[in-house]
């Protein structure tokens, strides 16, 4: 990715795990969908303003398969 700002990236990744985690119970699947939502965030500036939605995520994984 050509991050252009990485400030929240962290935060969106953990937050983003552990919502997918709580909601499916599967580890693969969590850190996918985390790592997807760190991607986006990375790809945008401002720290929690730059977060993707649910949907740009869900989007993007399915633009992505594994």
């Amino acid at each position: 990715v050509k991050a252009i700002d990485t400030l929240g990236a962290g935060g969106v990744f953990h937050g983003a795990f552990t919502f997918r985690f709580v909601e499916t119970g599967n580890l693969r699947h969590s850190m996918r969908f985390a790592a997807a939502a760190a991607r986006i965030k990375c790809t945008r500036f401002g720290g929690l303003t730059g977060a993707a939605t649910r949907a740009e995520v869900d989007d993007f994984l399915k633009q992505n398969p594994p």
